[in-house]
């Protein structure tokens, strides 16, 4: 991959401080230039403006929820309409959620810094990342 060929759409402070820090190691060690929108909202998306971000060959969403009907199925589906269908990968909660503090639910569920960093590592090195997903 080259340079902002991922687009990574996040929110909240938590989700987004992570790919924030997770960045730099990503393009060193991944070899791809990465691209971080905050897109606080779950349900709407602008074509417009999801057209003229651009999607990239990936898009990699981060979700501190359930991934059913989340962030990644809205932005898969409207991407659909704008070209070539990209790479998709979902990180999120796949199950019930762990209690703890928020660095501890995080980690317990693939979403800290440690994690989001090797998940997207692998994508730009080409390798199967847990919560890849294809629109269909």
């Amino acid at each position: 991959m080259g340079r902002d060929d991922a687009v990574v759409f996040a929110y909240g402070p938590w989700l987004l401080v992570d790919v924030f820090k997770a960045t730099p190691q990503i393009c060193e060690a991944g070899g791809c230039g990465v691209r971080v929108v905050n897109l606080p909202w779950l349900n709407r998306v602008n074509l417009r403006w999801l057209h003229e971000i651009g999607v990239h060959r990936a898009i990699v969403t981060l979700d501190n929820h359930d991934v059913n009907g989340g962030q990644c199925e809205m932005l898969a589906a409207a991407s659909l309409g704008l070209g070539p269908v990209p790479h998709v990968v979902r990180l999120g909660v796949e199950e019930l959620p762990e209690w703890g503090t928020n660095n501890e639910v995080l980690e317990r569920h693939g979403l800290d810094v440690a994690a989001v960093e090797r998940a997207l590592v692998r994508m730009c090195r080409g390798a199967a990342v847990q919560g890849d997903r294809v629109p269909q």
